[in-house]
């Protein structure tokens, strides 16, 4: 693991020389001393006796014990907190209560999960006995996080202005935090996290253009994205733009890749009143256009699914004339039956889209081999059409899947291509769903800077899909082309760029205020993963163009998906 720039090894021979505050009034280290002014405790793997702290949290078979009132040691490189677990070989009394002044013998290990090697280990006592000195003692005063305190960078890794948020709060690990200002700008998720940023001076406000959430960033380096969860006291109900009202405190841990607050008790919300938003209605004549991923929707989902973003195609964006649908599994939806075919879950889809008072839509999708094209095991997602053959569109060809052979769709979503006509004029319609970023390192891991695997294989997946694209507009001048899905990258990523070309393409996305350009929200990071991209003839020959995500999902604590869609409409000169 790496020690984000921190002097673990002068804390190492400054700790064996002498020259720190390591006995606490226990006769054992101090809690400051095992956690060390690094990443990694000088202790690890050592027995210890008589460290001593006051218990702030108990969690299942483990508590936090922080350092008593007066016997820190001032250094802010060093947490005065630690986790302790009970040694499953100890039989000590009873689980502590919080307030109880404890003198605690075990040894000091860096723990980290089995199944997650790149994530940050966490300096733990395995406690193998302990005696309560007294109880009801007073909690030590929470650290201040943010404006009024110690702030919290938007660097994660450390650099020339100081220590990143790695370094910053790997130094309060254990420790009691307050957050007095923080903003929410990830709901509320059903396994209870919240994430918020304590700098509400950092969002993009609507009156500047945004949504009031952390401004797009492509590489996910957004630092002071903090977040909460429910380890300790139920999160409520919160939206994107809602704001705590009042100070909070938590016990800072780590999990899951990333470094979390456990408040101490359920947070009382102050509501922003963000709403989901509404396309414009279309002019006469337009050709419209939408990307919608809608999360493994299956025929096995439940009916208020189907029902929900029915709703959502119908109401919000006008029953398009083209959605290119991006997760959509088989009929038997995770179970791993052999099943490939995804027509029920399709005729699911567009029955509900009907009932919720729209067209009736001819759906287009070629089944990919089973267990082939990643996604849930036993899914089969795959990208698909959804057409209203009314109003001068019709499908001209078969669909085909775009080089399913090439090394670049292993274990990868194959993209469908489809040529229709427009009120006469010729389009190639290309769905994609590119590869994911669940390969990649956690921002907050112990590689930094984090390795970004899954971009080499959507800079290869671009180059595919660039060569066929290429090869259909030289063999059929004037045949226009609407790339569009989720490319699981921003729209100045290597891999969009280089489908872009010079002249093959645009990204619409360009065209949309940062603030605004989101279509997920991943731990609090507003991303731009799904895009529109046309060919410069199409701009060229349009008399009005609109285009841009509609908000519907993503900064609801209800959700009918975790994208948000994306819509263009394009009124093409006669």
């Amino acid at each position: 693991m790496t020690d984000s720039g921190r002097p673990l090894l002068v804390a190492a021979l400054l700790l064996a020389a002498g020259s720190c505050a390591c006995a606490a009034p226990g006769g054992g280290p101090s809690l400051h001393a095992l956690q060390g002014a690094g990443a990694l405790s000088p202790f690890d793997g050592q027995q210890v006796a008589g460290v001593r702290g006051v218990v702030t949290s108990v969690q299942g078979r483990g508590f936090t014990l922080q350092s008593p009132p007066g016997e820190e040691d001032g250094d802010e490189r060093t947490s005065e907190g630690l986790l302790v677990v009970r040694a499953d070989s100890a039989s000590p009394p009873a689980m502590p209560a919080v307030g109880d002044l404890l003198v605690v013998d075990g040894v000091v290990h860096e723990r980290r999960s089995e199944s997650r090697p790149n994530d940050l280990t966490v300096t733990t006592l395995e406690a193998r006995s302990w005696t309560r000195e007294r109880s009801g003692q007073p909690l030590p005063a929470p650290v201040t996080l943010g404006p009024g305190g110690r702030p919290l960078p938007c660097a994660i890794a450390d650099g020339a202005d100081g220590p990143g948020a790695l370094a910053t709060l790997e130094s309060l690990e254990g420790m009691l935090v307050e957050v007095r200002a923080a903003i929410v700008v990830a709901p509320t998720t059903t396994s209870g996290d919240v994430v918020v940023v304590v700098d509400p001076a950092r969002v993009v406000a609507p009156s500047a253009g945004g949504r009031g959430l952390l401004p797009a960033a492509c590489d996910g380096r957004d630092g002071e994205r903090l977040l909460l969860d429910d380890l300790l006291a139920k999160m409520p109900r919160a939206d994107a733009g809602d704001r705590l009202s009042a100070p909070l405190i938590g016990v800072l841990g780590y999990a899951w890749g990333r470094y979390r607050l456990h408040p101490l008790a359920t947070p009382e919300v102050e509501r922003g009143g963000l709403l989901a938003e509404t396309a414009a209605v279309p002019p006469d004549g337009a050709l419209t256009v939408a990307s919608y991923n809608v999360k493994n929707l299956a025929a096995t989902s439940p009916r208020s699914r189907f029902a929900a973003l029915a709703r959502q195609i119908v109401e919000a964006l006008h029953a398009p004339a083209i959605v290119a649908l991006e997760e959509i599994q088989d009929d038997s939806g995770p179970q791993d039956d052999g099943t490939v075919s995804a027509a029920l879950t399709l005729r699911k889809l567009t029955d509900a889209i009907v009932a919720a008072g729209g067209p009736a839509y001819r759906a287009v999708a070629l089944p990919p081999e089973d267990d082939r094209d990643g996604g849930e095991k036993g899914g089969n997602i795959r990208v698909a059409f959804l057409l209203r053959e009314e109003g001068g569109l019709a499908a001209a060809a078969e669909p085909e899947r775009v080089e399913p052979g090439s090394a670049a769709w292993t274990s990868a979503r194959k993209p469908l291509a489809l040529r229709v006509e427009w009120q006469g004029r010729p389009l190639l319609l290309l769905a994609n769903h590119w590869s994911s970023r669940l390969a990649d390192d956690a921002d907050f891991g112990a590689r930094q800077p984090p390795q970004r695997p899954s971009s080499e294989r959507r800079v290869a997946q671009a180059a595919v899909v660039a060569a066929y694209l290429d090869a259909r507009l030289a063999a059929e001048p004037g045949l226009g082309a609407i790339v569009l899905g989720d490319f699981n990258d921003c729209e100045s990523s290597p891999a969009l760029v280089n489908l872009q070309g010079d002249g093959r393409l645009e990204c619409l996305t360009g065209d949309v205020p940062t603030g605004r350009r989101h279509t997920t929200l991943f731990q609090g990071d507003a991303q731009a993963l799904d895009h529109i991209l046309i060919t410069p003839d199409l701009r060229r020959a349009a008399s009005s163009l609109t285009y841009g995500p509609v908000h519907l999902n993503v900064e609801f604590a209800e959700q009918a998906s975790d994208h948000d869609p994306v819509l263009l409409v394009l009124a093409l000169r006669r």
